[in-house]
């Protein structure tokens, strides 16, 4: 049985314009939240990125862990640099 996993993609780059800047994936790996990724990017209409590794980072969300992820203004920070929160 497959279990679905939640994952954080999150983007380095802010000067695209209508760029995706986080989004969360639902899916049973790592590899499938990618993919997924890569399909929303090529069939979005209002987006022109395109999905590299260089400017994206997929990390796996642990739903145990109560920490709040946050990001202030604009700017997209690498996930080390992203602040936690204790809840």
């Amino acid at each position: 049985m497959k279990t679905n996993k939640v994952y954080l993609i999150q983007a380095d780059d802010t000067l695209i314009e209508n760029a995706i800047q986080n989004a969360i994936i639902i899916a049973p790996n790592k590899k499938e939240a990618v993919s997924k990724f890569r399909k929303e990017l090529a069939d979005n209409e209002e987006c022109d990125q395109v999905y590299d590794g260089n400017f994206f980072k997929c990390r796996r969300l642990d739903l145990t862990d109560q920490h709040v992820f946050i990001q202030y203004g604009g700017d997209t920070f690498r996930f080390s640099e992203v602040e936690r929160e204790e809840i």
